[in-house]
């Protein structure tokens, strides 16, 4: 039973092979690494990147008196500690409750470190000063409101070693927020 059914196989096979489509291209044999060029004749090309000038601005989030306000820019030269340097967009920002200030980087320090990763996209790092911790920030700005953009912050997952103290819980400012631009 199992020859009849390697036969069978075989035989298939070698049908296919011989009734292959005309003009059609053979296949690689399987294990070979394909490469394609960026683009051929008759490919679509793939849609633009929206330009960082997209994120470039003073956004702002309210609720009731509680105000988050973001300032992005571009640095076209961030030193990285291995001496490299990259184009990337930082960014500072502040927050109130109450109308009293609770976070703010202003003129002080970047808090924003982020890149452009598809479309209308950036993602990064954010540092909360007051908690003294980080998180992976996204932000994205929508397609069919370009003057919004929303934000989501998250913790970073990992073990604390050693004598480390446990980072605080959470975020001084809202981990998702819908902000406008205002500038």
């Amino acid at each position: 039973m199992r020859y009849l059914a390697v036969l069978g196989l075989c035989l298939l096979g070698s049908y296919s092979q011989g009734h292959a489509q005309q003009g059609a291209k053979p296949r690689p044999p399987a294990g070979t690494v394909i490469t394609k060029p960026l683009h051929e004749e008759g490919d679509k090309l793939p849609s633009p990147v929206l330009p960082a000038e997209k994120f470039l601005s003073t956004w702002e989030w309210r609720s009731g008196t509680t105000v988050f306000r973001l300032q992005l820019s571009r640095n076209l030269n961030l030193l990285l500690p291995n001496g490299k340097s990259v184009p990337a967009i930082v960014g500072q920002h502040s927050y109130t409750r109450n109308r009293i200030l609770k976070e703010t980087s202003l003129n002080k320090k970047m808090t924003v470190l982020a890149k452009p990763v598809a479309g209308n996209i950036l993602s990064g790092i954010f540092t909360d000063l007051t908690k003294n911790k980080s998180g992976w920030l996204t932000i994205s700005v929508m397609p069919t409101t370009p003057n919004k953009m929303s934000w989501v912050l998250e913790p970073k997952e990992g073990a604390v070693t050693g004598n480390a103290p446990m980072p605080a819980a959470g975020f001084t400012v809202p981990t998702t927020m819908t902000l406008t631009r205002v500038l």
